[in-house]
């Protein structure tokens, strides 16, 4: 069997097959000819909107053999594995500290090289994380989409809403020198709201 060798001129690319071509021509020009018909969103390849799809309807066909919990693909079922197994196959070649995952060794890597790649459309703050990014923008535009379900209480970050919770839960109680010092654990500008009450000395 004869293969043929297929260039692409612009940057000297080489494909064994014509799909391969078409495609890396389209990631060049940034044509994305397959569109949700769900939600807008395209994608460069077909099989790329039918994962897409899945997330519409629920679908989770890989399942998790000790904990049952289900995925969308097979690659988060792989990295959700060990979580149990308590493998972490990425290590840092500057410090060897270890990842599960070949994103957080991704990100790890770009505290070594000061790198911050998202930066804030608004203000220009940079950051190493989308997420820490997104979490950002809410400074920004007031949202606050986490709510505390016992008081109503909103907040912009998740951790922090976690954080309040205990206020009601009793968490993060201190004993010491007969004194009960509960912190409501506000995390948002530094900022703690104690509450001391004294209990009867012995």
């Amino acid at each position: 069997m004869v293969q043929i060798r297929i260039y692409f001129l612009r940057d000297h690319t080489v494909f064994t097959y014509n799909s391969g071509l078409t495609a890396h021509t389209r990631d060049h020009d940034g044509e994305k000819p397959y569109s949700c018909s769900t939600c807008g969103k395209t994608f460069l390849f077909k099989s790329q909107l039918a994962t897409h799809m899945k997330r519409h309807t629920g679908e989770k066909p890989y399942s998790c053999s000790t904990c049952g919990k289900f995925f969308l693909l097979k690659s988060q079922l792989t990295a959700h594995v060990r979580v149990h197994t308590g493998e972490k196959p990425y290590s840092c070649s500057t410090c060897g500290k270890v990842f599960t995952h070949k994103s957080g060794l991704n990100a790890h890597i770009r505290v070594h090289t000061g790198e911050k790649p998202y930066s804030c459309s608004t203000c220009g703050k940079t950051f190493i994380l989308k997420s820490q990014l997104t979490t950002h923008v809410r400074v920004h535009t007031g949202e606050k989409p986490y709510s505390c379900s016992t008081c109503g209480k909103e907040f912009s970050q998740w951790m922090n809403m976690k954080r309040h919770m205990r206020c009601h839960t009793g968490e993060n109680v201190l004993l010491f020198c007969g004194i009960v010092v509960k912190f409501c654990c506000l995390l948002m500008c530094l900022k703690f709201q104690i509450k001391i009450s004294f209990i009867k000395f012995f």
